[in-house]
């Protein structure tokens, strides 16, 4: 076997593997458009979703927040909305509307300290009051 031919053998060995490696690429690029696709499908429904979350929440806060601390109006927040539960995201929006500063990682703090103590439950991402859980199971 000449270098010649060596090389036409490598080339062809190459080739096929290029070729190979351009279905797994179109494979992927499917993938890709229809992982994409979903995102933007999931997108939509959410967006459809974030009006409902505003509308639920533009009423006034069913809370006084004049002399309240912010672990109590939290508190509060999360037995008001005990029949649905609230999520992080809830809570924020439901102070920044009481126009109530409140940092997430603080928001998160409360939450840790409530679960720890046994005055919240978390389920699903959502947080209900500690004695409506023990009810409902």
């Amino acid at each position: 076997m000449t270098f010649a031919d060596e090389l036409r053998s490598r080339r062809k060995i190459k080739q096929q593997e290029w070729v190979k490696c351009g279905e797994e690429m179109r494979k992927i690029k499917a993938k890709y458009a229809e992982l994409r696709e979903e995102i933007s499908a999931i997108d939509v429904l959410l967006n459809k979703e974030e009006p409902q979350i505003a509308e639920d929440f533009a009423k006034p806060l069913p809370i006084a927040i004049d002399g309240e601390n912010k672990t109590e109006m939290v508190r509060k927040l999360i037995v008001e909305g005990a029949d649905t539960g609230l999520t992080p995201a809830h809570l924020r929006k439901l102070l920044e509307l009481g126009r109530v500063a409140m940092p997430t990682n603080y928001l998160y703090a409360i939450l840790n300290r409530a679960k720890k103590a046994g005055h919240i439950v978390e389920r699903e991402g959502r947080y209900y009051p500690a004695d409506k859980e023990k009810v409902a199971s």
